[in-house]
């Protein structure tokens, strides 16, 4: 979804989960950034800027929920887009909270991955329908130029210097 800056209320959404923590028998609250969860949509946009946003929640490979977030902001010809890419999971190996800022081929990785889950998949996503994911999911394919020679040239071409 696209959102551009406008009068509309500007409201963040932020999302959490909640899993047992036997050492202190209570349910906590993972992500928190301060007292908030992740954010994951927000209204909240710079006049004059383009913001598409998408997000979902992905099994991860250890078999535990890991939600993935990316914001697109277009600046127009002010300036080149930028894309900000989190994954929010669990360390496989000390079981704290993770987050990470993506980038690279793993950015593009998720970006795939975030923009093919199903809307229709019944999962905590949105934004899988955005144009921006449209092109993710199915680029349009450069026209490139053809650099071959002719059928007919049979190798007789000869240099302009040696034609005088």
């Amino acid at each position: 979804m696209t959102t551009a800056a406008s009068a509309r209320p500007r409201l963040t959404t932020y999302l959490t989960t909640f899993h047992y923590d036997l050492r202190e028998h209570l349910m906590v609250p993972r992500w928190l950034r301060g007292s908030e969860g992740v954010p994951v949509w927000t209204g909240t946009v710079p006049e004059g800027v383009s913001l598409t946003q998408v997000y979902a929640v992905l099994p991860a490979l250890n078999n535990v929920q890991m939600l993935a977030t990316w914001a697109h902001y277009d600046y127009g010809k002010a300036k080149d887009p930028e894309d900000y890419l989190f994954r929010y999971d669990i360390d496989p190996l000390s079981g704290l909270d993770r987050t990470e800022i993506l980038s690279g081929k793993e950015a593009a990785a998720m970006k795939q991955r975030l923009c093919s889950v199903p809307s229709s998949a019944g999962a905590i996503a949105r934004g899988q329908d955005s144009e921006l994911c449209q092109q993710t999911v199915h680029p349009v394919a450069e026209r490139r130029p053809n650099t071959a020679p002719p059928a007919n040239n049979k190798g007789r071409s000869v240099p302009p210097k040696a034609r005088q």
